[in-house]
């Protein structure tokens, strides 16, 4: 599990971190194995707070409730300020901190399980919440759960906790979008987006990241105005630009698959063959017997 930041605590802060016995018995509990808590907190005017992480291994939660910081997700910074919910999900880089002429004040918490993902797909990067104090409560909640008892079954039903505070935070995310669907980018912005990142390649955790849409609208959204979810449809894009190259140069078949995103030219052509219904070879050869006119 990620570990969270064990800089000095400020005045009228907490820590509350899982014994790694008891992380390790509520991960093995039928229950605790579904939505798990490592650690969570409130730091209060948190001056001088920062943190980055290559590739963390769980979800991270942060509301701010006043102040203001910042935080990026391979990309550039996006302010935070309060009533603010930040979500920063695994295997993807990340950043934060607070700003140096107003700190921010911030709840956080650190969570996993094989739940987690599908309860987070409908939450944004980042939403201002119509109802902080309702969060704040929520909060509350969890830190009182474990600290007057930091047992194994404390820890577990703070897991059954966060799972009503995340249903709870897609709840307000979904009233929000409703209220204000002009939030939604230009398809073609998407568009243009993707063919930026044909070689360098993308997740649907990036691009959702990169709009400020949770990923479940994000694919909602996009299917409904091409037929194809996001993903699926950047693959036709990298093999529409590897059918480009093997009609207009004699790149060898590994060098096509290189400036289209594939470091295996073996996976590319396994790619390029269910996408196109032959391999790029016999596509080439194809393309020259007639004279590379297209229809």
């Amino acid at each position: 599990m990620s570990h969270p930041s064990n800089w000095p605590l400020p005045p009228q802060s907490y820590r509350h971190l899982v014994a790694p016995y008891s992380l390790k018995a509520v991960q093995q509990n039928p229950v605790g194995r579904h939505l798990n808590m490592s650690a969570l907190g409130y730091y209060h005017r948190a001056l001088g707070h920062a943190m980055q992480r290559e590739n963390p291994d769980d979800w991270l939660l942060i509301l701010c409730v006043g102040g203001q910081g910042q935080f990026r997700m391979n990309r550039g910074w996006q302010a935070v300020t309060a009533g603010d919910l930040m979500l920063l999900p695994p295997q993807v880089r990340h950043a934060y901190r607070s700003d140096a002429q107003v700190p921010w004040s911030i709840y956080w918490l650190h969570f996993q399980g094989e739940l987690a993902a599908a309860l987070c797909d409908r939450l944004p990067p980042r939403q201002t919440l119509s109802e902080p104090e309702a969060m704040i409560a929520l909060f509350e909640r969890l830190s009182r759960c474990v600290s007057v008892n930091a047992s194994t079954r404390a820890w577990l039903h703070a897991g059954s906790l966060l799972q009503s505070l995340l249903t709870f935070a897609a709840m307000d995310a979904e009233s929000r979008r409703e209220e204000d669907p002009g939030k939604m980018p230009e398809l073609e912005a998407v568009r243009q987006f993707m063919r930026k990142r044909l070689e360098t390649g993308l997740t649907l955790a990036e691009l959702s990241a990169h709009f400020g849409i949770s990923r479940f609208h994000l694919v909602r959204w996009f299917r409904a105005r091409t037929g194809l979810p996001p993903m699926e449809y950047f693959i036709r894009l990298r093999i529409e630009k590897a059918c480009l190259l093997l009609d207009r140069s004699n790149q060898p078949v590994h060098e096509v698959a290189r400036e289209c995103g594939y470091a295996d030219p073996y996976y590319f052509s396994r790619i390029f063959r269910k996408t196109m219904g032959l391999s790029p070879l016999y596509y080439r050869k194809g393309r020259a017997a007639g004279g590379g006119q297209g229809a």
